[in-house]
């Protein structure tokens, strides 16, 4: 089954990835610009091989953890608030799909 992302209020999920979740976007559109500024920004953020820790209204994001934990997604309905819109969800599919062709490659 393939990771989708749906809207927390208007459809079933099975993990939240809103805001104060681990894989919640910590770039808020309105300060940090556009939706398609934070979700850029978001890329940005989980490529960055360096750990990167903001923190926003007291709670922690770290780039590493959601690299690390991203696996867990696999398969699930992951909710935010965006969907059908372009979200940060996507990005999160997106590494998902990486770490898995990576998987592959590296079996080879």
């Amino acid at each position: 089954m393939k990771t989708t992302v749906v809207h927390c209020k208007k459809d079933e999920y099975d993990v939240s990835i809103a805001r104060p979740s681990m894989y919640g976007n910590p770039f808020k559109i309105g300060p940090d610009g556009t939706r398609t500024d934070v979700c850029d920004k978001h890329m940005e953020w989980l490529e960055n091989p360096e750990e990167v820790i903001i923190e926003v209204n007291g709670v922690k994001y770290s780039n590493e953890a959601v690299r690390e934990n991203v696996h867990k997604l696999k398969g699930l309905r992951i909710a935010c608030w965006c969907a059908p819109k372009r979200c940060h969800g996507n990005n999160l599919v997106k590494l998902l799909e990486l770490q898995t062709k990576k998987q592959f490659v590296e079996l080879d």
